[in-house]
């Protein structure tokens, strides 16, 4: 996952601006660590989204279907609705591995990918990992 697709992430919550400015962001590690933290926040309060190679993180604190979201790296605190969290990490997700698997379809060899999609909740397209 690391080293592949790397930039900064664009943040918005509720009008707070938790985007970063490493330059060195890894878009498929973002993808499952937000995918993770959908997971694990429907079944327990509070989650953390460390940085790969940083110390860095972004906290997430659910009561019910409200979401506080905060960052080490900024001092902005965004609350939000868990429901409407959800459906946009989905979104962002279907949309960026929908570009990878239109754009950089040879990554989809990748033996690694298997775990990545399984992770983030999605099928594997037919012919990639020698799938289908």
């Amino acid at each position: 996952m690391q080293g592949a697709f790397m930039g900064d992430v664009v943040l918005v919550i509720e009008g707070r601006d938790f985007s970063t400015r490493f330059g060195w962001m890894t878009l498929i590690h973002w993808c499952v660590g937000l995918c993770h933290a959908v997971q694990r926040l429907e079944h327990q309060d509070q989650h953390e989204l460390l940085s790969p190679e940083s110390d860095d993180v972004l906290r997430f604190i659910r009561v019910r279907d409200r979401l506080t979201v905060s960052a080490s790296y900024v001092g902005q605190v965004a609350v939000t609705g868990f429901p409407e969290f959800s459906a946009a990490v989905n979104r962002f997700v279907a949309v960026k591995f929908g570009w990878i698997e239109q754009n950089y379809s040879r990554a989809l060899l990748n033996p690694g990918m298997r775990g990545v999609y399984r992770r983030i909740g999605r099928t594997l397209p037919r012919g990639a990992c020698g799938e289908g």
